[in-house]
């Protein structure tokens, strides 16, 4: 009984994040964040609330708005820490 629950649980929370993210924004800002500065911060503001129990495609966007900050910091250190 406790495993049929859990696995509930972990289902609806998969539905409910994927309802809560718009895929299609997300994908329209990754492709725009490297060609402007305002749409990569953009896209980095929306993927920072992603946690690592988030749907893996979207733990790849998030990683993906974190390098693309790197190119646009001007300092080699706080490029150091984007990488």
């Amino acid at each position: 009984m406790n495993t049929i629950l859990n696995l509930s649980l972990i289902l609806w929370g998969f539905i409910s994040m994927m309802r809560s993210t718009d895929l299609p924004e997300i994908r329209r800002l990754y492709q725009r964040a490297p060609l402007s500065k305002e749409d990569g911060l953009t896209f980095f503001r929306l993927m920072q609330p992603v946690g690592s129990t988030a749907i893996p495609l979207i733990n790849c966007y998030k990683g993906a708005a974190e390098m693309i900050q790197a190119k646009y910091a001007l300092n080699p250190m706080v490029k150091a820490e984007k990488v």
